[in-house]
């Protein structure tokens, strides 16, 4: 996954740029994003792939 952006030509983290765009101090990217074709967020993902590996039920 990419970590950084560039952004009106600055070079940030993917949290960073998300603070910058909402205005807000904090973000949940895991909340919010979503792979590229995928209806599903990074935190839903997250989530069924623990399930899998039998770490949550």
């Amino acid at each position: 996954m990419k970590k950084h952006v560039s952004y009106n030509g600055e070079i940030m983290s993917m949290n960073a740029f998300g603070c910058k765009v909402t205005g807000w101090k904090a973000i949940q990217t895991y909340a919010m994003m979503k792979k590229v074709n995928d209806k599903k967020t990074l935190s839903e993902l997250r989530e069924e792939k623990m399930k899998e590996l039998g770490m949550i039920k």
